[in-house]
């Protein structure tokens, strides 16, 4: 059986190569670039080299260079899917034996393959040497077992596996050896930790898997595998590692790997003896290799249950059955005044008794927050836990209970930050934009004093300016209260016009009307009467600007009796609210004007809590309707506003 490298970027090529090979005397070793091939070509494992390359630039003359730098003879073969004549000669010039066109035939490809492969004839293997007597099979167990010594001490896996291998090759004296094991313990793919004599780029590229090629023979039998006596997809495993044997590596009777072995350079082949304590020996590393990983994972749970709680903030304490302490972080015994007891009665009582409740499998109160001896306050959580062989037990749970009210007044020291810059930056932004007409008319103010029409657009622009700013002002402050002003019983039917003339003041666009018709009696609502009052008017300015060329509203009033509330409702002939609108409505600051801070909607809202009310948004994007809700005075009333709001 020879082996074809197959040298391309795709994927699918590469599985088309191996497709074709199938059945035949050829097999192939994919690699996606020179770089990974070149060990493979240096060693000598290669029969022959199939480049996927379309000659139509340098980069094809660049491959062959490469693959012509580590072996001299080996045949190439291009399989291009684009030729250029002056580049076809090129590449023969550079060192390309045949070259075909895509796709790939199989039976062309397997004679092609066959014309440019050649078997120089074997060299007779040197005499041994006269001084060397032959090794007696016999004392190979012997030898073996005082190397196992070797193993015995605790080392990292790697370093294990080394060892291992340099034990085998001094005894049997192969110059080609590969050792692979499990990636990770109890998984199914096998890769090769160490190895001599073979290329090192080769064997990853075998998808060395339990269920397929020689691991699955090793597997089933659980014997030395010789690739004249196993099946083609091992035998072709072991061609590729230039090995003539394999043997098992295992921890009892679960298996860790496959040893892969060639034989001895002084001739013949590893006898039952040797083989037997090869075997052996691989025993002591598959046990050595199960306490070092066993530490590991020991290693990696300590690290884990010290480093991530304390990362976070927590203390961990573990509990077997039996109460005892089976793990305890640094943190947990900081937080319990330096010393982590060593029984579970040492512990305070409030935690004593929920871990004990917790190891009977009962569902306990947590315990309250405690002073530990060092005058810190402790709050402790206390769950059930099991560990790896599903034994029961319990996790104690310490923090410091400071730190979540340090963390929260952090939090919101930064959240109130970011409020000040977007509310300095707003209002720098608005303030600016009022003063720029009043400051055109200042730097015209010497030159046009005595025109009657410069001084009536003064006076205009002066008063704009104050109720602009002014509005700004009284948004901030009502925002800015903790509590509502002075209430008092004021009737809703007057501050309805009222808060409409406010509104249309500010409204910028056609002539603003109001669908308005009082009941014959007079509603009242408990309220600071400025406060409602500049409310409305917020809500009211934002239903005309809903509909500037048909800025109407209607506003209905009704009393609820049973509930002791006023409702307004109030539409306006906009489209409703957007979808983005709708769930931004109430953040500060937000707008879709190029104009005013986008304060109305939460400066309304924000009043009328404090006042005890409610303002409730629609449910639907399409939906221009917004529910106010105030207590109402004697007799009780209720109100609903309802606003196309955008």
């Amino acid at each position: 059986m020879k082996t074809a490298l197959v040298i391309s970027s795709d994927p699918a090529f590469s599985a088309a190569a191996r497709a074709a090979t199938e059945g035949s005397a050829w097999c192939t070793a994919a690699f996606t670039s020179m770089e990974g091939a070149r060990s493979a070509l240096r060693t000598g494992l290669a029969d022959a080299a199939i480049l996927d390359a379309d000659l139509d630039s340098v980069t094809a003359l660049r491959a062959i260079d490469g693959i012509r730098a580590e072996s001299a003879s080996i045949p190439i073969l291009i399989v291009a899917g684009r030729r250029v004549r002056e580049w076809e000669e090129d590449a023969l010039l550079h060192g390309a034996d045949r070259i075909l066109d895509k796709p790939l035939r199989s039976d062309l490809l397997c004679a092609t393959l066959a014309r440019l492969a050649f078997a120089p004839a074997p060299l007779p293997a040197p005499p041994a040497p006269p001084s060397a007597p032959a090794r007696r099979l016999d004392s190979a167990p012997t030898t073996f077992r005082d190397a196992s010594a070797l193993l015995a001490a605790d080392a990292d896996p790697q370093l294990l596996a080394e060892n291992f291998l340099g034990i085998v090759r001094d005894r049997t004296g192969v110059n080609r050896a590969t050792l692979f094991l499990e990636a990770n313990a109890g998984q199914d793919a096998l890769v090769p930790v160490v190895g001599t004599g073979v290329a090192s780029g080769l064997s990853p590229l075998l998808e060395w898997k339990w269920t397929s090629g020689l691991p699955l023979e090793i597997r089933r039998t659980g014997r030395v595998v010789r690739a004249e006596e196993t099946t083609e997809d091992a035998a072709r495993d072991l061609r590729v590692v230039g090995a003539s044997l394999a043997l098992p590596i295992q921890s009892g009777s679960r298996p860790l790997g496959v040893l892969c072995l060639d034989d001895p350079l002084a001739g013949g082949a590893l006898g039952p003896d040797q083989l037997t304590a090869v075997f052996r020996l691989g025993e002591s590393l598959g046990a050595a290799l199960e306490r070092a990983l066993r530490r590991q994972l020991e290693s990696r749970r300590a690290t884990t249950m010290s480093a991530v709680p304390a990362r976070i903030g927590c203390g961990c304490v573990l509990f077997s059955a039996d109460g005892s302490v089976v793990h305890a972080d640094p943190l947990s015994a900081s937080l319990l005044g330096g010393k982590v007891p060593e029984a579970l009665r040492l512990f305070p009582a409030a935690i004593s008794s929920a871990v004990t409740e917790t190891l009977r499998g009962s569902v306990s109160a947590q315990p309250p927050v405690f002073q530990s001896t060092l005058g810190i306050p402790v709050r402790a959580r206390v769950f059930p836990w099991t560990d790896e062989s599903d034994r029961p037990g319990c996790l104690l749970a310490l923090e410091d209970a400071t730190i979540g009210e340090r963390e929260a007044t952090a939090a919101a020291e930064s959240a109130r930050d970011d409020l000040v810059r977007l509310m300095a930056e707003h209002l720098a932004h608005e303030i600016g934009n009022s003063l720029a007409p009043l400051s055109t008319h200042q730097q015209l103010l010497a030159q046009r004093i005595d025109d009657p029409a410069f001084r009536d657009s003064l006076s205009q622009t002066m008063a704009d300016t104050v109720r602009r700013i002014g509005r700004f002002s009284r948004q901030v402050m009502y925002l800015s209260r903790k509590e509502a002003g002075r209430t008092e019983s004021v009737s809703v039917t007057d501050l309805v016009y009222e808060a409409f003339r406010d509104a249309k003041d500010v409204f910028a666009g056609g002539s603003a009307g109001l669908d308005f018709t009082p009941g014959t009696d007079s509603l009242y609502a408990q309220a600071d009467r400025k406060a409602l009052r500049h409310a409305l008017a917020e809500l009211f300015l934002n239903a005309l600007q809903a509909s500037p060329d048909d800025p109407q509203i209607h506003v209905e009033v009704s009393l609820s009796e049973d509930a002791g509330t006023v409702d307004i409702v109030i539409r306006d002939h906009g489209p409703g609210f957007p979808g983005e609108v709708l769930r931004r409505a109430d953040e500060p600051f937000y707008s879709t004007r190029n104009v005013g801070l986008g304060l109305g909607l939460p400066v309304a809202r924000h009043i009328l809590q404090l006042l005890g009310g409610s303002l409730a948004l629609p449910s639907r994007p399409a939906e221009g309707v917004v529910r106010l809700r105030l207590p109402g005075a004697i007799p009780t009333r209720n109100i609903t506003l309802l606003t196309g709001l955008n």
